[in-house]
């Protein structure tokens, strides 16, 4: 799978950009866990590894 690029997103892949971005700022400022764990989980949440549902469960310690 291509890349997307500001030239050929999609809105759905736009969307999912901005929700992974909306929830990287929230663990960041509100999230559970320790500096250092968040800071995996945002780290992984951005590039794609986790879902935010895996990354809202992993914050919560689930």
């Amino acid at each position: 799978m291509q890349r997307p690029t500001a030239s050929n997103i999609t809105d759905i892949q736009l969307d999912d950009l901005y929700e992974r971005l909306d929830l990287a700022a929230e663990l960041a400022h509100t999230g559970r866990r320790a500096r250092t764990e968040r800071r995996d989980i945002i780290r992984r949440l951005c590039a794609g590894e986790i879902t935010p549902e895996q990354a809202r469960a992993e914050d919560a310690g689930k």
